[in-house]
């Protein structure tokens, strides 16, 4: 007798710590993908805010030379002399 409380209290302890185990398997599965895609948008945002950030300063820096390569006396067309 004393055998078979035994061998239900392993059972009802290995049927909890399985449960405990499954459920958390399944919890951190859920996390897992939601927290990818989460991840995967924030990621995304952030590369085109930083590519328009990029694209901005690369424009402000062309318009910048441009207007200092017209106002050198070589850039006028039909003169000879060169920028110093």
């Amino acid at each position: 007798m004393l055998q078979k409380k035994f061998r239900l209290r392993t059972l009802l302890i290995s049927l909890f710590v399985g449960g405990v185990m499954l459920t958390s398997v399944l919890l951190l599965g859920a996390l897992l993908l939601f927290q990818k895609c989460n991840i995967e948008d924030s990621l995304m945002e952030s590369n085109i805010a930083y590519a328009r950030k990029l694209a901005d300063t690369m424009g402000r820096y062309l318009a910048i030379s441009l207007r200092r390569s017209a106002s050198w006396p070589g850039a006028q067309p039909g003169s000879r002399d060169l920028p110093t």
